[in-house]
Order: C-alpha cells, then sequence, then structure tokens
C-alpha cells in the first residue's frame, strides 16, 4: 500500500503550513495537525452557559453525548463584553477555516478519480461555495460505551448518508470530516473499510487530526473500543445541494433487522433500527497506519 505524506498549505486566513497530510487510500484521508485549539474548545464544551453558540447537550444513543453550533448564529449574536463567545465564535471559524481549505483540497484530488453518489450535480458549486458548517460536537463517554458489539466495535461499519425510504432532503452528505479533540483514552481508533478492496484501514487520532472519508458506500466507518477517558471529536460535513430532489435508492448492504426498512419515517428510526450498519467479511484485510 502506498500511503503519501506532504506538508500542504494555502492562502487564507488561517495558517496552515504546518498540516501533514496523509492519503491513505484513495478518497481516505487524513490532515494531521489542522485545528490548533483541541484542548480550548473542550474547555468550553464542558461548561454549560445560557448564552451560547453551542446547543445544550443531549444524550447520543449508545455512546453518549452530542451538542451542536450553528452556523446562523455566528451573525446573529452579540459577543461585545463575552470572553466566552469570543472564543467561541474565534474557533467555530477556525473549524469553518479548515473545513474549506480541506473541502478544496480534497475534492480536488479526488474529483475525477473517485467514486462519488449520483445526486452530485454541479462539482463547481460543491467545491466554490462559499458557506459556513454545521458542527456537531461529541463526548463519547468511556463508561455508557462499555457494550462492545459482537464486531469487536464500539460503533459498528455503517455510513453517514442513508436512504430513508421516502424522504427528501435538500443537502445530501458526500463526505464526512472528524476533527479529533483529545487523546487520553486507550483504543477507540477510527476503522474505515473499503468493500472494493476489502481492506479496513485503522488509524489512532491525535488531537488536531481530521479525518475525512466518502459519506457514501462503498466506504464506511466504525470505532475500536476505549478505556481510561471520555472521547472527544467534531463532526462536520461537505454537502452537495439538492433541492426537492426524488428519494435517492442506494443498493446498501444492510442488515433489516428487527422491522421491515419500509417502516422507517426517519434518520433517527433509521439510526435507532440500526439499519446502516453492515457486516464485513471475515476475510477483510487490516491495515494500520501510523
Amino acid at each position: 500500500m502506498d500511503i503519501q505524506i506532504k506538508l500542504w498549505w494555502d492562502k487564507m486566513s488561517y495558517d496552515f503550513s504546518s498540516v501533514e497530510k496523509i492519503v491513505i487510500a484513495p478518497q481516505i484521508v487524513v490532515y494531521r495537525n489542522i485545528f490548533k485549539h483541541s484542548k480550548e474548545i473542550i474547555d468550553l464544551l464542558q461548561d454549560s452557559r445560557d448564552t451560547s453558540f453551542f446547543n445544550n447537550w443531549r444524550a447520543w444513543y449508545e455512546q453518549g453525548f452530542r451538542r451542536d453550533a450553528d452556523p446562523d448564529l455566528l451573525e446573529t449574536i452579540n459577543t461585545s463584553g463575552n470572553s466566552n463567545l469570543i472564543l467561541e465564535k474565534e474557533y467555530i471559524t477556525e473549524i469553518n477555516d479548515c473545513m474549506k481549505f480541506i473541502r478544496k483540497d480534497y475534492l480536488n484530488e479526488f474529483e475525477q478519480h473517485g467514486i462519488w453518489p449520483s445526486f452530485i450535480k454541479s462539482w463547481n458549486d460543491l467545491k466554490e461555495k462559499d458557506r459556513n458548517y454545521w458542527i456537531d460536537f461529541f463526548r463519547y463517554d468511556v463508561k455508557v460505551q462499555s457494550v462492545i458489539k459482537s464486531s469487536d466495535l464500539t460503533m459498528d461499519y455503517h455510513v453517514d448518508e442513508i436512504p430513508v425510504p421516502g424522504e427528501k432532503k435538500n443537502y445530501r452528505h458526500v463526505a464526512t470530516v472528524n476533527f479529533y479533540l483529545n487523546n487520553e483514552y486507550d483504543g477507540g481508533q477510527i476503522c474505515v473499510y473499503d468493500s472494493i478492496s476489502n481492506n479496513i484501514y485503522m488509524y489512532k487520532p491525535m488531537p488536531g487530526d481530521a479525518v475525512i472519508m466518502p459519506s457514501t458506500e462503498p466506504f464506511y466507518h466504525g470505532v475500536k473500543p476505549f478505556t481510561k477517558a471520555d472521547r472527544y471529536f467534531l463532526r462536520a460535513f461537505i454537502d452537495a445541494e439538492v433541492h426537492n430532489e426524488v428519494e435517492w435508492i442506494s443498493k446498501y448492504e444492510v442488515i433489516t433487522g428487527k422491522d421491515s426498512l419500509t417502516d422507517v419515517a426517519t434518520e433517527e428510526d433509521y439510526v435507532k433500527k440500526d439499519l446502516q450498519i453492515i457486516q464485513i467479511k471475515s476475510d477483510s484485510n487490516l491495515i494500520e497506519v501510523k
């Protein structure tokens, strides 16, 4: 396997000169040391404040807790005289700068040589349209995730763009970007499965790393169990606009489980029923990336 490593930078409001880019496999990329304020944003996330760019924490299935940052609030909340709000806005802006950098670099590299979903209608719009990103913050609880799947994962292999019957969307996820914020835990490796090559790529992220992969098949991702400490990360998506599209049908290999797929009404229902989970072939090749 040929893993490409290089330094990469661009002229933006944020300095990317120290970013190390690792191409693990086609369309699976790590941007090392891209986000500089992991500890600081964890400190802000741990507190609850009456006025914040972050929504309240809420339970996130069997993993822990989640809260969001709405990009529309960046222009509506007055930060004057509020040091916490000033810092929140600074770090959210930093994440958005990182996302714009990743989007441009990643799509330019793989547009012509990647496997992409049919719902992408305009590559120029996908790459060039300036937008802020909805950011999901996660605290995966070391105690909550104690139930390990038979696959030896705490989160089984899945995709983030899910075909829900009868559903229509204005946006569909093209690529998933996870930013990792701490490493006090043991384990917790991100695993990406490519169902075409039948390879599993396993990587232990460090604070400041961003890992990007397609949100759709044939790429699936899961998480190894972890111990000792909670696991913090944030997620954003590169989305394609698909206003008023008809239902997107895809040939997912899913475990239908207890209920019929046609009974699923929302993405939340879909996730709760584990219908996005796939069974990985026992002869898959595991490649650990250092």
